[in-house]
């Protein structure tokens, strides 16, 4: 007891001692400081106070070691009070809303610091030497051999490690010299270069089908000389029949290697449709280059503004802008938007459109040929023309050759053939034999791949893409369309003259017609009704009177042309309609008796 009574009697002393020097030595070295005016002075005064305090009180060495007694008791207990504290004192919760504020500033911070490590990898290990991006091609890039890739580097990409963030992101790291680094996710793509720089590429076009395109090979390689030649011929329309297959051109085109290593900035694709949202198409525009929705609602009103924000926006970048399914000049005018290195590509069924829009650049899309339409039929569903060739090939022809009802048919007989029995096959092709049953197959229609005039609700078929262009029609151009239908259909052609008078119209409504794509001009004064067009119109016929007026047409011109065998040939199938229809229906009309001579011409001029 005696023994801890001196040791803390002596860590109290040595511890007045230590303040006392301490603050007699400020005080010397203050006053010396004030009466010398020297800064210097105040530390060796402060130093001589101390030790003269120690030498007139104690020895250094007492004092000494009961400083040191005296710190050390007083950090184990400040340590221990502390630990007690935490554990048994109250505790300090912040109000939720305070942690959230706290988290986000935390998980912030770690962000930023993760997202900024990434650059700093992309910096160091990016090769260096590149500018303006260069891409290969398909074949350059899966050749080992390919001079674009050994004049680089040897490319030694890795990925190494996915990192899972809280944005869902992963982030794939790259070791080795390599040219550039392409990732892409929600129809962009990232370009990250050497100085680790990000370059987001927009690309909205829609997917593109699992299947290669058939008998457009020529077409297609056209179409990518006009649009990389530049200038004017940048400029390009696809124009033709609804379901010949334009827009899945137009896929092809924006899903094409060569195509994406020259337009490297990207591709902006527009599905108007007949009633288009223009403002919708634009503000997806803007926001794929970079707009903010906050940015683009400030347009609304004003839609030239943002037009004008978007082509500064493109300005001099290399891009493909798709207008797809346009129905007015403008329309498709309001998305073009290119750049001098942009191209523009405008899909239509008008051709005044294709015309005005593009001049020297619209493209006529054709109808398949037979070998082709066999061609897309086989890849679709192989073991029915294998089968059954001769069939298929009925089912071409009765289609005309269009690829969409091809497409429809071929998934429909794939299926039905999945099972391999016989009869289903046969009952699959006696219902597409029948003309309503051909119009009505369809397939459900599915989210980026929705047709641009059709809601997402109304299945894809043949009837539904006719029927748009139908119903854009006014009366008296939708019932002169049904009258024509009495006229064989494609490859055969009708004069103007006989159109007029089957369809008691005026030729403004025969020139509606063929600027709606309906009708196709053949020749001066001639014209044509593909099979697809004629077999839908023909289900809404109702008026009589038009059979009624084909018959009187046709034996009034045997009647005035029965010395003008040239004629009468030209006109021969279109007359053995007229006579067709007069038996089915028993006609009687005065001066039949004509048609007599009819079959004097015809075995004249063929082997009957």
């Amino acid at each position: 007891m005696c023994t801890l009574y001196v040791i803390a009697s002596g860590i109290w002393q040595g511890a007045k001692w230590v303040w006392t020097a301490i603050v007699v030595a400020i005080l010397v070295g203050v006053a010396t400081t004030l009466i010398s005016g020297d800064q210097g002075a105040f530390v060796k005064s402060a130093f001589i106070g101390i030790i003269n305090w120690f030498h007139i009180f104690g020895t250094i060495q007492q004092i000494t070691l009961g400083a040191i007694v005296f710190l050390t008791l007083l950090t184990l207990t400040s340590g221990i009070i502390t630990v007690i504290f935490k554990s048994y004192g109250p505790q300090y919760a912040p109000p939720p809303e305070v942690q959230a504020v706290f988290d986000y500033i935390k998980n912030d911070i770690e962000a930023k610091k993760q997202k900024e490590d990434l650059r700093q990898d992309r910096k160091k290990e990016a090769l260096t030497g590149i500018g303006v991006p260069s891409f290969p091609t398909l074949d350059e890039v899966s050749s080992p051999s390919s001079s674009s890739i050994t004049q680089q580097s040897e490319q030694l990409v890795k990925d190494t490690e996915e990192k899972q963030q809280d944005s869902g992101k992963h982030n794939t790291f790259i070791h080795g010299q390599v040219q550039g680094l392409i990732h892409g996710e929600h129809n962009t793509v990232t370009l990250i270069f050497q100085e680790g720089k990000e370059q987001t590429i927009p690309f909205l076009a829609p997917p593109q089908p699992p299947y290669n395109l058939v008998g457009r090979d020529n077409m297609m390689q056209k179409l990518k000389q006009q649009l990389f030649r530049g200038g004017n011929l940048a400029l390009s329309a696809l124009n033709g029949l609804p379901g010949v297959g334009k827009t899945a051109l137009a896929l092809a085109l924006a899903h094409d290697h060569e195509v994406l290593a020259h337009f490297c900035d990207g591709v902006l694709w527009a599905g108007l449709g007949r009633e288009s949202n223009v403002f919708s198409h634009l503000g997806t525009w803007g926001l794929a280059l970079g707009f903010t929705p906050f940015e683009i609602e400030n347009f609304t009103t004003n839609y030239t503004l943002l037009m004008q924000t978007i082509h500064r926006a493109i300005g001099a970048r290399r891009m493909l802008l798709v207008i797809d399914d346009a129905w007015s000049v403008e329309a498709a005018l309001n998305f073009k938007l290119g750049g001098p290195n942009c191209a523009h590509l405008v899909t239509t069924r008008l051709p005044e459109v294709a015309e005005v829009f593009a001049a020297d650049g619209n493209i006529v899309v054709q109808e398949l040929g037979e070998d082709d339409g066999l061609t897309l039929l086989e890849r679709l569903a192989p073991r029915v023309v294998e089968t059954v060739p001769d069939e298929a090939r009925e089912l071409v022809h009765a289609v005309g050759g269009l690829p969409l009802p091809l497409t429809l048919m071929g998934k429909y007989l794939r299926i039905q053939m999945r099972t391999g029995q016989p009869r289903r096959l046969l009952t699959a092709l006696e219902r597409l034999h029948r003309v309503e049953e051909r119009l009505q197959l369809s397939q459900p229609q599915a989210g980026l791949e929705h047709h641009p005039s059709l809601s997402d609700s109304v299945p894809l078929s043949l009837l539904e893409v006719i029927k748009i262009s139908d119903e854009a029609l006014d009366e008296e151009a939708r019932q002169a369309l049904r009258a024509l239908t009495v006229f064989p259909s494609k490859p055969n052609t009708f004069s103007e003259e006989a159109a007029l008078a089957v369809a008691a119209t005026s030729t403004k409504t025969i020139d509606t017609l063929t600027d709606f794509g309906l009708l196709e001009s053949s020749g001066p004064s001639r014209y044509t009704l593909h099979q697809a067009i004629s077999d839908y119109a023909r289900t809404k016929l109702t008026d009589e009177l038009v059979y009624e007026r084909m018959v009187e047409f046709f034996i009034h011109f045997v009647e005035n042309r029965k010395t003008d065998n040239n004629l009468l040939e030209r006109e021969m199938s279109n007359t053995l309609a007229a006579v067709e229809i007069m038996l089915e229906r028993e006609m009687h009309p005065a001066g039949a008796s004509v048609f007599a001579h009819l079959i004097k011409v015809l075995r004249r001029t063929r082997a009957i």
